[in-house]
Order: structure tokens, then C-alpha cells, then sequence
């Protein structure tokens, strides 16, 4: 008698047969199903099997999968190579902002055998990464499956996509949703997050970039006093649900929309717990808001971005560093192209003056890819002041930005503007 295969055995049977499987990513990853493909590249390995090819984007954590991938049993493409995920052998590291990673599913660019996704209780996305109805999509389209973890752990936000689950193998385990937690800022954090909220008007609509600077900027506006500011941004974090009841919240969007309009949920518990419930929390694809066209029309709209560094003409790279890759250009250009476009709208990049070696965050020229271009940076701000960029000569911006930068470096980066 054939013994009977329960959802997990179904499960694994398909990664195994599988040349390649996608990975739902950041906070939504699919814990369980990550495991499994731990097991399964460690099977190839064993077995002196081909790898098995792996699309993925953030990471957050140290995946379950990793020890196999950088043994050879797994090989990785990435959107996002965090997490030392670049730096696998075999990694392949492709170039795709959020809105591009969408129509790279669309169109194929991006494919795989297995699309490994995770559901709350009621068949939602509620972590979805922005693209990942695109992925599932585009996987369907040509001819593979879907593996779907079925979480009851998590939450329920308004808005989430729901997936068809006709046809797909539904594994039920709960794990913990993935966190991305923060740590306390430095004081140069702190001192750059308070010369962004000098930028922040009343009845401003943002996006900020997550993480602790961005954390610590949302601090500062509620310090500040500021009122009527809504949150048009590509990641929700810990901050936002902190400022939820703090009183600086306005009612709506400039588009109709509720005052915390996403595509992506990275943070803690405490995010999520707040985003379950507040049905000021609205959850839309990647496709609704990161275009210009979208955020172009946003009276206000601010759009506030970090970087690992910023070059003397104003452009700024937040990919790379010494010539390592270590992210991904995400939504930042996109947003950036909108704020200068929208009405009283404005494009700043924030950034400490230095690293934590000492090293100057205000360089003659970039280390790595240029992220957003000068001619789309209007602010650059460090724990030393703004630098307003905006219809400047080129010798002017270089002049600004020295005059932002760490005073120890200042000279040099003064010379080497005539040089």
C-alpha cells in the first residue's frame, strides 16, 4: 500500500523535483518552507546533486538555507543581498528597484519552478513584500506551483492581497513571524534626525526609509509638535506605530487614502500588533505606490531617504560601499523622482557624516552605484546641517555639502573641488 503523503511530505516532494523556487521575503518569509529548503539543498550536497536555484530579496536574518548555500548545495539570485547573501558562491545579484521587481515577474525577466509564499488565517498576505502577488503570479503563468504556509501568527492588515489557493499545497505551521528589530540611535543619528524634521511642514505627506534613522526622524516630528502628517511610504517600521497616538497623525492621504499607506510591514512584534488593528494601516502593491506617477501628484509629498554615501555633485548611493554590494535601490529613485515633481514636494538624503570607522560619508565620488542622481536630490542632511542642493551650480553644491560634512574632512573635501 502506498503510504499517504500528508501537505509537508507534498511539499518537500515538489522542492525536490524543483530547479528553482522563489522566497516571499522580509517579514513574511515562509519560516517553515525556508527550512525545507535548507533540507533539500543540503540533500543536493549529499547527493552531488545540481544546486538548487533560489530567487529571494531581503533577508533579515541568517537564513535558514544559508549553511547550503554557501556550501554549493543552493545557488542564489538576489534583489537585495543583505545578510551577506551577495557574497554566496554562485550569487547573482540583479539590479531591480521595488516597481521593477514587479514587472520582472510579469514579463519573465525573473522566473521559477516553486513559488514559496506565507497566508494569515483568512488566506492573506499580511506581510506581503509589495511584488509577491506579482511573483505568484508570474510563477503560475509559466506552469510552476505554489507552496503556501498557512501562519495563523499573522496579522491582518487592511488591504493585503489574498492569493488563490486553487491548486497550491498549503502547509498549516505557525511560526513567529520574522522581526527586523532596531537599536538605540548614536548621537550623530540623533542630531541628523532632528535637522530632517526642520524639512518636515505641517501637513506633510511622507515616506521615510525604515531602520533606526528613519525611527529616530519620526521621534524628532513628534518632538517637534508637527500636526497633520501622513505617511505615503514604501516600508512601515516600529516608528510609525510608535507615532500612531501621538497626536501628529492626520486623517488621510492628499490621495483619499488612510494616513499609513504601504506595501511593506519590516519591523517587530509591536508593528504588527498595531497594523492588525488599526484599519488606519492600508496595505497596496508596490504597483500603487512607488511610481512617479503616483507619488508626483501628492501635494507635500516628502520623500526622505538614506544613504551610505553622497558624492560632491549631490548624487547619492545607498547600494554599495568600497565597491561591495551590500542592498538594493529598492523604491528610493522612484520616490525621489516623484518628490521633486509633486507640488511643495522635496527629495532629501540623510546620512551621518561619517562611518563608524571615521571614515566621511561626503565623498569626491562615489564607492559604488549611484542610487539616485544629483539632479534628483534636493536635501542632503547630516548631524552637521542641510545642504540645499536644489538649482545649485555644481560648485555650489560641492561647497554645501563640504560645509555639512565631518569637520576633520572638511579640508581635504574643499581642495578636491577644484582639483
Amino acid at each position: 500500500m502506498t503510504p499517504v503523503q500528508g501537505p509537508e511530505d507534498r511539499a518537500r516532494e515538489q522542492l525536490a523535483r524543483a530547479r528553482s523556487a522563489a522566497l516571499q521575503e522580509g517579514c513574511g518569509e515562509p519560516v517553515a518552507i525556508s527550512q525545507m529548503i535548507a533540507a533539500e539543498g543540503a540533500s543536493r550536497l549529499r547527493n552531488g546533486q545540481g544546486a538548487l536555484d533560489l530567487v529571494c530579496g531581503l533577508v533579515l536574518e541568517t537564513p535558514p538555507w544559508f549553511d547550503a548555500a554557501s556550501r554549493g548545495g543552493i545557488a542564489c539570485t538576489t534583489t537585495m543581498p543583505g545578510r551577506g547573501i551577495g557574497h554566496l558562491p554562485a550569487a547573482r545579484v540583479v539590479a531591480l528597484g521595488f516597481p521593477d521587481t514587479a514587472r520582472a515577474w510579469q514579463r519573465g525577466a525573473l522566473s521559477a519552478d516553486v513559488a514559496c509564499v506565507s497566508v494569515n488565517a483568512r488566506g492573506s498576505l499580511g506581510l506581503t513584500w509589495g511584488y509577491t502577488p506579482e511573483m505568484v503570479e508570474g510563477v503560475r503563468a509559466s506552469g510552476g506551483t505554489v507552496l503556501v504556509q498557512r501562519n495563523r501568527l499573522l496579522p491582518d492588515v487592511a488591504g493585503a492581497p489574498e492569493i488563490d489557493l486553487t491548486g497550491t499545497t498549503i502547509v498549516d505551521l505557525e511560526t513567529p513571524p520574522v522581526e527586523m528589530a532596531g537599536r538605540p540611535p548614536t548621537a550623530e543619528e540623533t542630531a541628523t534626525a532632528r535637522n530632517c524634521a526642520l524639512l518636515v511642514g505641517d501637513g506633510s505627506c511622507l515616506s521615510v526609509g525604515i531602520g533606526t534613522l528613519g525611527d529616530t526622524v519620526l521621534g524628532e516630528l513628534a518632538k517637534a509638535g508637527r500636526r497633520g502628517l501622513t505617511f505615503h511610504s514604501g516600508m512601515l517600521g516600529d516608528g510609525h506605530a510608535h507615532i500612531a497616538a501621538s497626536g501628529i497623525v492626520g486623517r488621510e492621504t492628499p490621495l483619499g487614502e488612510p494616513p499609513f499607506t504601504t506595501s511593506t510591514l519590516l519591523g517587530t512584534e509591536r508593528l504588527f500588533r498595531w497594523a492588525n488593528g488599526d484599519r488606519r494601516v492600508l496595505l497596496r502593491p508596490t504597483s500603487d505606490v512607488h511610481p512617479p506617477g503616483v507619488t508626483s501628484k501628492i501635494e507635500g509629498f516628502c520623500a526622505l531617504n538614506f544613504a551610505l554615501e553622497v558624492d560632491l555633485a549631490g548624487n547619492a548611493g545607498a547600494e554599495g560601499v568600497g565597491g561591495v554590494i551590500v542592498s538594493g535601490s529598492g523604491g528610493q529613485l522612484d520616490l525621489a523622482i516623484g518628490a521633486c515633481a509633486a507640488p511643495r514636494g522635496r527629495s532629501i538624503i540623510a546620512l551621518p557624516s561619517v562611518t563608524r570607522r571615521g571614515a566621511s560619508r561626503i565623498v569626491r565620488s562615489l564607492s559604488g552605484p549611484v542610487t539616485t542622481p544629483s539632479s534628483r536630490v534636493q536635501f542632503v542632511v547630516t548631524e552637521h546641517g542641510v545642504a540645499e542642493l536644489w538649482g545649485k551650480s555644481a560648485e555650489e553644491r560641492a561647497k554645501a555639502l563640504a560645509r555639512i560634512a565631518d569637520p576633520r574632512h572638511r579640508e581635504g573635501l574643499t581642495e578636491s573641488i577644484y582639483a
